[in-house]
């Protein structure tokens, strides 16, 4: 009887197994359906997923499956690829997190400008006003954090990289409970930040293992600047503005003991192989232009304007081609 009951629980298992895969395909179909309207009806021609085929990349190719792995995770399979995405490339979502990057990085923007126009006046201003200014900041990661709170994702959902950031946050709160507002939030923002920009994701994950913890106990100001370089070296898009504004602002850290203790132990306490690469990301960051992801020494980026005029030379070209044949 005992051998009896231990298969019918296994064969209701299985049943309940199978169940869930084909509501799972379902609802998937049918999220499809409703993408598939949105993007007939909008101006934009988009529906709830960011997809605009055609295109070579794998990432704005057709979504034949998404999948949720029992570790955690979403993978995200594009038409004819084998190497899945990380993540669920649903519209609203990411120009939501977008958004709030945006308005992240123009207050940093808006810092750094200040500093270049008079640094003086910018430290004198933060260490007498430093009150206002924390309650300011602090007030800006609060909001933007229910600015995400409709779309935010579940954290067994995230991908392995962002997984390992949250985890890290959860303990950052504990050992600082009176920031336990400000670090939650920004948790949010990170990982949501990580999950749905991976521009953003495949350059940490490329760069933050060569980290050093041993020479980030001496000073991890100065680490974290040499991470900073080695993004500065390898990158030659958009981002290289950014990453730079970042590395000049550093030396706030130095004007508030506590602030760079903790940030010191976060990057401590971060497990390292965790955050690395694997062979899908591998495979889908080498879409991304203008880095240099195998690090090499001659590295060439792309020089979008001349490919534009090389491209409207040959055009010309086969227009005239063409006349002549013609006449």
């Amino acid at each position: 009887t005992k051998h009896m009951s231990k298969q019918h629980k296994q064969k209701n298992n299985q049943n309940n197994n199978q169940q869930l895969k084909e509501q799972k395909a379902e609802a998937f179909e049918f999220v499809q359906k409703i993408n598939a309207i949105l993007a007939k009806i909008r101006e934009a021609n988009v529906g709830m997923m960011e997809t605009t085929p055609p295109s070579d990349e794998p990432g704005k190719m057709a979504i034949t499956k998404v999948i949720f792995p029992p570790e955690g995770g979403v993978f995200t399979y594009f038409d004819k690829e084998e190497h899945p995405a990380k993540g669920f490339c649903y519209g609203e979502t990411v120009e939501t997190v977008d958004e709030v990057k945006k308005t992240m990085m123009a207050f940093l923007t808006g810092l750094f400008d200040s500093l270049s126009k008079n640094k003086l006046r910018t430290i004198l201003f933060v260490l007498f006003f430093r009150k206002q200014f924390e309650a300011m900041a602090k007030r800006l990661i609060v909001q933007l954090d229910y600015r995400i709170r409709r779309v935010r994702q579940k954290p067994d959902k995230y991908c392995v990289c962002a997984r390992e950031f949250y985890r890290v946050f959860n303990s950052m709160a504990i050992w600082y409970p009176a920031y336990k507002l400000e670090i939650d939030s920004f948790r949010n923002i990170w990982c949501m930040i990580l999950e749905y920009d991976d521009a953003y994701r495949y350059t940490l994950q490329d760069v933050l293992p060569e980290f050093n913890k041993d020479a980030a106990r001496k000073d991890i100001v100065k680490e974290i600047k040499k991470m900073l370089d080695l993004a500065l070296q390898r990158d030659h898009r958009g981002l290289f503005i950014k990453f730079s504004q970042i590395r000049k602002m550093l030396f706030l850290l130095n004007l508030k003991k506590d602030m760079r203790e903790m940030v010191e132990r976060f990057f401590l306490e971060i497990d390292l192989d965790k955050i690395k690469m694997d062979e899908d990301d591998k495979y889908h960051c080498k879409y991304k232009d203008n880095y240099n992801w195998d690090h090499v020494d001659n590295f060439e980026p792309i020089d979008y304007e001349k490919r534009a005029r090389d491209k409207k030379i040959e055009e010309d070209k086969k227009v005239e081609e063409e006349k002549d044949i013609s006449v």
